[in-house]
């Protein structure tokens, strides 16, 4: 997953900011520091869109994402397991 993508789809989740927003592209480099581990510098030197073509980092952020997923099912279920035990 590109990590602009990656970002238009968590950033927006987790932060409710939008690209273009004041703000978004720091929350962008920080998911990605999360997801992929690397260093704020060395992400910041993707350039304005933060994309790069590195296989590492688009294989690390497909499984973020896919974990991002799993987490949010999970989450779900549970909301729904605790209205039903109500």
């Amino acid at each position: 997953m590109k990590p602009s993508d990656y970002c238009k789809k968590w950033v927006t989740r987790r932060h409710d900011i939008q690209p273009g927003d004041w703000g978004y592209r720091k929350r962008c480099i920080d998911e990605l520091m999360l997801a992929t581990g690397l260093k704020f510098t060395a992400i910041n030197k993707w350039g304005p869109n933060l994309d790069t073509e590195a296989n590492y980092v688009l294989r690390l952020l497909d499984y973020a994402d896919l974990l991002n997923e799993m987490e949010q099912c999970v989450t779900e279920y549970n909301k729904i397991r605790e209205n039903k035990a109500k």
